[in-house]
């Protein structure tokens, strides 16, 4: 009787272990499916598009990650080399959207060469993520890779030579022209030169120099021309008296060898008083102070101040103008003297 109830407690305990046993079995099932779960939309995958290849020559590092719609990623800078492989060109990095698994695809291919021979094996490189708002990084690695870099076979046995014979190209006439054109216009240079020497002949005798034109004569043609235009008659006064004291002006540069265009009223006076006589002084004054007024503050001027501007200008050139002496026929500079005052 013992027996038998030593034998249920031992199978009871028996199946109670294994009740246990099927749990904790249970609970790693869960447990990895749900980790599975979380990594199901992590992929990375690298791969080189060759095996091997010879000194210099280039060849491109494809990746390709995927990760989750809401993951934040940022590709690795490789800068000017990965290990002792050198960056020729990091490529731009494309998205592709794979809505049935919920997840973005990254891809992008970088160039790469070297140039000393080896077996060269790429170490694992790290890309770093986070999901969503997480402040916890996660990180991926890709798997090792491998290149073969071979150096090119050369034959000691042989000489050194050129790759390829030396080409005779043949001369175009695109190449000749050049030099036919610089040498035709050299000798049209020499034979103008020659006949330039042949028929040169001896120089004219100089040609007669008219004198200039008296200051007199220019300012009171121009004072004529003023007057016929009848501009005060036509209510022209500024016009009027600008063209009188302007060419009194013009009258004395010529004559006195003074800037007088360029200087006001008073200046003007001022070198004119010791050089010309006081009824000379007078009508310079009044011509230049009634222009003044009409142009600056913009006065009308009565029938008699226009007349007066007019008689005083031609009396002013009149005492001031110099004497000329008519030029002898066998001179070329004409002879003068200076009026007295």
């Amino acid at each position: 009787m013992m027996d038998m109830k030593s034998f249920f407690i031992k199978q009871n305990y028996t199946l109670s272990a294994l009740r246990q046993h099927a749990l904790s079995l249970l609970l790693m099932l869960v447990l990895c499916k749900a980790g599975m779960a979380q990594n199901y939309n992590v992929r990375v995958e690298a791969t080189f598009d060759t095996a091997a290849i010879r000194i210099g020559e280039q060849f491109h590092l494809n990746m390709e990650l995927m990760l989750p719609q809401n993951a934040r990623l940022a590709f690795p800078d490789f800068g000017d080399s990965i290990g002792q492989l050198a960056v020729v060109e990091q490529g731009k990095t494309d998205t592709l959207q794979d809505k049935e698994n919920k997840s973005v695809i990254y891809k992008q291919s970088v160039t790469l060469t070297a140039f000393e021979p080896g077996n060269y094996i790429l170490q694992p490189f790290y890309f770093y993520y986070r999901l969503g708002a997480s402040k916890n990084i996660d990180s991926v690695a890709t798997a090792p890779l491998q290149i073969l870099v071979q150096t090119v076979p050369v034959d000691t046995a042989k000489a050194i030579k050129d790759i390829k014979p030396v080409l005779d190209v043949p001369v175009t006439f695109d190449e000749v022209l050049p030099y036919l054109l610089v040498t035709l216009a050299l000798l049209i240079i020499v034979g103008l030169i020659l006949w330039y020497l042949k028929k040169r002949k001896k120089p004219a005798a100089p040609a007669y120099i008219a004198p200039p034109r008296p200051a007199h004569e220019i300012a009171n043609e121009a004072l004529q021309k003023i007057e016929s235009e009848k501009l005060w008659q036509e209510g022209l006064y500024k016009a009027y008296q600008s063209g009188v004291s302007d060419t009194v002006r013009t009258y004395i540069e010529n004559r006195f060898n003074i800037t007088a265009l360029e200087l006001t009223t008073d200046e003007t006076l001022v070198h004119l008083k010791k050089l010309v006589n006081a009824e000379a002084f007078e009508k310079l004054k009044y011509i230049l102070q009634v222009a003044d007024t009409v142009k600056f503050a913009k006065a009308i001027p009565i029938e008699s101040e226009n007349v007066l501007t007019m008689e005083y200008a031609y009396i002013f050139i009149n005492i001031t103008k110099q004497e000329w002496a008519e030029p002898s026929a066998n001179k070329a500079t004409p002879g003068r003297k200076e009026h007295k005052r």
